[in-house]
Order: C-alpha cells, then sequence, then structure tokens
C-alpha cells in the first residue's frame, strides 16, 4: 500500500505505517512522492488523498496466507476442544483432499504458535476434532488429537 502525501503533514514513525498495514491486512505501507503505475495497482482518490494498493499476490504472499488459514483452523480446534492457551497436549495432522500435499514450508513453526507438541502431514484413524477448510479449490483437513489418546 502507497499513500501520497497531499497537503497533509503526516511524518509518520515506522511503528505507525505497521499499525496502519495490520488494520488493512497488506504487507507493508510507504509514503511516496509519486504513485507506481500498472495494472495491478488499484487506485483510489479521497480529497487531497491518493493511495495506491498493489494487488500482485507473490508466491511468497499466497504460501504466508495459507499458513495464516492454517492456523486460524487449527485455533478453531483448540477452542472446540475447551483448551486453554498454555495446553499444549495435543498433536495436529493436516492434509489434503485432491490435488497437493500440504507445504511442509506452510507448516513449518505452526506448532509453536498455536501450542501444539507438533504439527505435520498425515490422516489418523483417531482424533478428537476434525475441521475442513478450501483454498482456491484445494480442501485441507485439520484432524487433532488430545496426547494420551489410544
Amino acid at each position: 500500500l502507497e499513500i501520497l502525501e497531499g497537503r497533509h503533514f503526516i511524518r509518520p514513525d515506522k511503528e505507525w505505517l505497521n499499525l496502519v498495514a495490520d488494520e488493512v491486512n497488506v504487507k507493508s505501507v510507504e509514503f511516496v512522492k509519486i504513485l507506481p503505475q500498472g495494472e495491478l495497482w488499484v487506485k483510489v482518490e479521497e480529497g487531497d488523498w491518493r493511495i495506491a494498493l498493489d494487488t500482485h499476490v507473490t508466491p511468497q504472499l499466497k504460501a504466508e496466507g495459507e499458513k495464516r488459514e492454517l492456523i486460524r483452523n487449527i485455533q478453531d480446534g483448540r477452542q472446540a476442544l475447551g483448551l486453554k492457551p498454555g495446553d499444549k497436549n495435543i498433536k495436529v495432522f493436516v492434509f489434503q483432499e485432491g490435488p497437493g500435499r500440504p507445504s511442509m514450508q506452510n507448516l513449518f513453526g505452526v506448532a509453536r504458535i498455536v501450542g501444539a507438541e507438533s504439527v505435520k502431514p498425515g490422516k489418523p484413524k483417531k482424533f478428537d476434532f476434525h475441521g475442513k477448510y478450501t483454498i482456491d479449490g484445494v480442501t485441507t483437513s485439520i484432524r487433532i488429537r488430545k496426547i494420551g489418546r489410544k
């Protein structure tokens, strides 16, 4: 997201720019003298403000979005099981129905974020929670098993 400075005097610091980026769900926010051009830039004008949004989705951005969706769905499963934030007594298994497999890159670091002993590919027969979500026509299933379950 890039913002062209008009008559408004704004000297945002890095923390403010990061807050705006988080609120509008973009990777970064920058003030520029001239807005970028191109068909992938969406532009909005409001009074003295001119804003451009880069709508190009790179493979890295797509992977980050898929990882966030995985994390959100695991957190939903934890909540459905009545787990508290500090409870790490679960194993999470992820598999895709149809073409493709969950990217190991998307699974890296997820266990720490969601408070699980592990998050890995797999399709166990015994589980305590099962959830699904679909992105771009590929359905991903999540199975959560409480540790100690036989």
